[in-house]
């Protein structure tokens, strides 16, 4: 990672769920647990529901996300829902700007 890479790091919480996240400018690479978001997910649809906020600012393949979670795979969803959307807005990620 060069000097001037951006990184946001935060914590999402949704019950007695944790995610602690970071998100930097990449290629699309989405992780959670040392495992990608569709085989840490039961069901392609609860993958897409955690990276939904991304998907909303269409920035889907321009950030690469790594999560620890501390929780059932239902309580991280909306963790991760929780810490995404808005560290998407309040980061200092030079390519995301608001329209």
């Amino acid at each position: 990672m060069s000097a001037d890479t951006a990184v946001f790091s935060a914590t999402g919480r949704r019950k007695s769920a944790t995610a602690r996240v970071r998100i930097v400018e990449g290629t699309g690479k989405l992780i959670a647990n040392g495992r990608e978001f569709e085989n840490y997910f039961s069901h392609e649809n609860f993958a897409k529901q955690a990276y939904s906020p991304l998907l909303t600012v269409q920035m889907r393949e321009k950030f690469d996300v790594t999560a620890n979670v501390s929780a059932a795979e239902s309580a991280a969803r909306p963790a991760l829902w929780h810490m995404a959307s808005p560290g998407l807005f309040r980061s200092s990620i030079p390519s995301f700007v608001l329209p």
